[in-house]
Parts: C-alpha cells; structure tokens; sequence
C-alpha cells in the first residue's frame, strides 16, 4: 500500500505533467476566445499566473519528489517524479513555441 507522501507526489506529478496541456489548448482558444471583454490589467495579471504558477508548481513537484524519494523508494514516488520532470519540460517546450 502506498504511503501518503507517495500518493501526494503522484497526484501532484499527474497535475504537473496535464497542466502544460490544458493551458496550450486555452492558449489557442480550444475553450473559446478567453480575453473578450477583459481589460489589459486583467490580461496582464493572467498571463503571468498562468507562466509563474505552472513552473513554480513543477519544480516544487521535483523538490517534493526528490526528498520523498531519499526517505522510501516507492514506485509511486519515481513515477511522479518522472511526470514532474515531464511537465517541467512541458512547459518550457511550450513557452518556446
């Protein structure tokens, strides 16, 4: 049975690892036009939080994954890890296209 920092570490990698994705199909309007009747103040605000927070989310994932993984080597642990590292990668790939 897994322990409980296994499972957030994996929940938290899943997260990390979807998040790059979803915010590429809202970036070229799979959700409809999302800036219609914002103001610049408001694009400007959203826009960072959606370049700060992701990042900022993977590599807590990573720092999380890696101090779990020095106390037990469970599957669960490496697997979110590698989803971390993934939507880390993710992101970076996709700030540059």
């Amino acid at each position: 049975m897994m322990s409980r920092g296994a499972k957030a570490v994996l929940i938290h990698g899943i997260i990390n690892a979807l998040l790059p994705i979803i915010l590429l199909l809202i970036r070229i309007g799979v959700f409809g036009d999302v800036s219609y009747g914002m103001t610049w103040g408001t694009l400007f605000v959203m826009g960072l939080l959606l370049i700060i927070v992701p990042i900022v989310s993977s590599v807590i994932g990573i720092v999380t994954a890696s101090v779990q993984l020095k106390k037990t080597s469970e599957g669960a642990v490496k697997v979110g890890l590698f989803l971390s590292i993934v939507g880390f990668v993710l992101q970076i790939a996709f700030r540059l296209c």
